[in-house]
């Protein structure tokens, strides 16, 4: 951080006046409460800390940051005081990619828990699924396969390995990177899908040599697998609650749910009064181009549902975003995001040269401009998945061909993995973010082996660039993607600083063997004020809400963190530990939704509401494992793939 302040009052809340220089602050509203002796990274411009600092709240807001001196007047006879003991203290933070429903399905239903499988071990733990559920007679939806690993140890896989399995009921088994499905004989029965049926438009069905079914379905393939799954029988609310216990756990204060239709969960949530994290949404139809009918359901949906303008202590919901998919993902044995050039495939002579596949363009450049354009002109913000440079280049393209000035909240470029090198000055010259995913930056199954290949060394010397897109100007906001990987902001924001995972961290692939140890590769890491600034300001200012949170600002919402450690103390958090923080305190407009168990120095009425929370039954139900942290068990092999994105 770039200045601190000791013993210094920043700003001062008298009434609607801000009051600086400071005379007097007796006209200090009484605070709810105040927190004293703290590190407060407030992330203003002016990247302020306050050393043994103080900040006040009243009805959800900040009305002082500062000394425990100068913020003292705010103290009533009701004001909770409460001493920090030096800990520090971050804005609440910003997930502007994330599936909170559909991971909180995962962990509520079937889960594969990201594992390594045999065809043994993976029957095994689909049966006992099975077995949890006799005379059940649908589909049986299973979660968090890691395809690229799977086809490591077993081969091609093929519906067959499936078929084996002890049940007359149709399975399918979601890829953990969400774009491809594996399912057994009676799926593509139900699904009258055979040899003779054609690729959808934007979807391809696997197929081996002698033009059988295998039972893979890639990206709009997948779509009626999905429909015949429904709602797993976890209902949404029943999901959303499981979600939201693993978010303000994680210190996550408001959210971007990618992909989503209309639902009641949120709204239900908030009159109950848990609704514990400000959920933005992006309505979309997975696989569909009929571009009038999806901006049409998004404004009725913003009409009924968006609780408009945000409220400090009074988290709702804002549907003002469109989600449309430009591609699909990289590895190779999907090959579904859209390249310049072709994939690379190998000649049998261990060479790999050029092959035929570019990719699975979900749309051409005119389609993207007429989605952007109906988006925008309805009054409505697009973010378009875009991974491969192609994808990529075709976004901007049409941006750029549409003439238009774009303010950062307009149009975001999902992911963005990988970036032609004649691209990377044209986000910042259109203003379009880039939301991404920090944690992709490491060593991993899904970059290992045939995945590496596959793309080839120059392609794989400019995946992730995230640090070279910053520097390009570049706004970069963060998106866990979650239930891609797992939900792990303090991983993602050290792989983000570092390019590399933590052994330590179980979450991270360095865990898993010495050959995902060490640095991704040569291009640089973030800072860590940059990383952090992606997951509060810069994500704040995509969601064109900056007045309201991001930082810790007088003003602003009572939505913050108190850390374990301080994350920007080099000494007390050197690089290689900055993934082994964790949360003490989560607060959401003045109201603290999570306390850590091992905390001893906050109010116990805050860690009894905490513990409420927690005692949903619905929370209760979570099996331990299926919270969703990478599983080592399982895992057979040494060399290693694993899922896209």
């Amino acid at each position: 951080m770039t200045s601190t302040f000791n013993k210094l009052l920043l700003v001062c809340f008298a009434g609607t006046t801000l009051c600086e220089p400071l005379v007097s602050c007796a006209a200090l509203p009484i605070a709810d409460t105040l927190f004293v002796n703290g590190t407060i990274h407030t992330l203003d411009t002016g990247s302020t800390t306050v050393v043994d600092g103080a900040l006040a709240i009243t009805n959800g807001t900040i009305t002082c940051v500062g000394t425990e001196v100068a913020c003292k007047p705010a103290v009533g006879n009701s004001t909770k005081v409460v001493d920090l003991n030096g800990k520090a203290v971050i804005p609440g933070l910003i997930d502007t990619h994330i599936h909170p429903i559909d991971a909180g399905r995962a962990m509520l239903g079937c889960s594969l828990r990201f594992q390594q499988l045999t065809q043994d071990a993976l029957r095994k733990v689909i049966q006992a699924c099975l077995d949890r559920q006799p005379g059940e007679t649908g589909l049986l939806m299973v979660t968090e396969f890691d395809r690229e690993g799977f086809t490591t140890i077993n081969g091609p896989g093929n519906k067959a390995m499936l078929d084996l399995l002890n049940t007359t009921r149709p399975i399918g088994i979601v890829a953990s990177n969400q774009h491809n499905v594996f399912v057994n004989s009676k799926t593509l029965q139900l699904l009258n899908i055979t040899r003779d049926t054609p690729d959808p438009p934007g979807g391809r069905i696997g197929r081996d040599s002698k033009g059988e079914p295998t039972g893979f379905l890639e990206e709009n393939a997948s779509g009626p697998v999905r429909e015949l799954g429904g709602d797993r029988g976890i209902s949404q609310i029943d999901a959303s609650i499981a979600a939201l216990a693993q978010l303000r756990q994680k210190g996550i204060t408001t959210i971007l749910d990618a992909l989503q239709g209309r639902h009641d969960a949120w709204t239900k949530l908030k009159a109950q009064g848990d609704l514990t994290v400000r959920v933005f949404t992006c309505f979309g139809v997975f696989g569909s181009l009929d571009f009038p009918s999806i901006v049409a359901q998004a404004q009725d949906v913003k009409k009924t549902l968006d609780s408009g303008a945000l409220v400090a202590n009074a988290p709702g919901q804002i549907w003002r975003h469109v989600k449309f998919f430009t591609d699909g993902v990289l590895p190779e044995v999907s090959q579904s995001g859209f390249l310049l050039e072709p994939y690379l495939v190998d000649s049998g002579n261990g060479t790999w040269v050029p092959g035929k596949n570019f990719g699975i363009p979900n749309s051409n450049q005119s389609q993207i401009m007429e989605i952007i354009t109906r988006t925008l002109d309805a009054g409505l913000n697009i973010h378009l998945h875009a991974v491969g440079d192609a994808a990529v280049r075709s976004v901007l393209n049409a941006a750029e061909a549409m003439n238009r000035t774009f303010r950062p909240s307009d149009i975001g470029i999902a992911h963005a993995e990988l970036v032609a090198v004649d691209d990377r000055q044209r986000f910042g010259k259109l203003g379009i973010p880039v939301i991404a995913s920090y944690q992709w930056a490491q060593k991993a199954t899904y970059w290992a082996d045939l995945n590496e290949k596959a793309l080839g060394p120059e392609r794989m010397s400019r995946v992730e660039a995230h640090a070279v897109l910053n520097d390009q100007g570049t706004l970069l906001a963060y998106g866990s993607d979650w239930p891609v990987d797992p939900l792990d902001p303090f991983l993602a924001l050290s792989i983000g600083v570092n390019r590399q995972g933590d052994p330590q961290n179980r979450n991270s692939h360095a865990s898993f063997g010495p050959q995902f140890v060490g640095r991704l590769d040569q291009l640089p890491g973030l800072s860590r004020e940059v990383a952090l600034r992606g997951m509060t300001t810069a994500a704040a200012k995509y969601l064109d809400s900056s007045d309201s949170i991001g930082s810790l600002e007088v003003g602003k919402f009572a939505d913050l963190v108190v850390i374990d450690r301080d994350y920007f103390d080099e000494a007390a958090v050197p690089n290689e530990q900055l993934a082994r923080n964790k949360v003490l305190l989560t607060m959401v407009g003045g109201r603290p939704v999570f306390t850590d168990n091992s905390t001893t120095f906050l109010p116990a009425e805050w860690v009894a509401e905490s513990d409420r929370l927690n005692s949903n039954p619905v929370v209760k139900s979570i099996s331990p494992g299926n919270i969703l942290s990478r599983a080592v068990t399982g895992r057979a092999c040494g060399s290693h793939f694993g899922h896209a994105h």
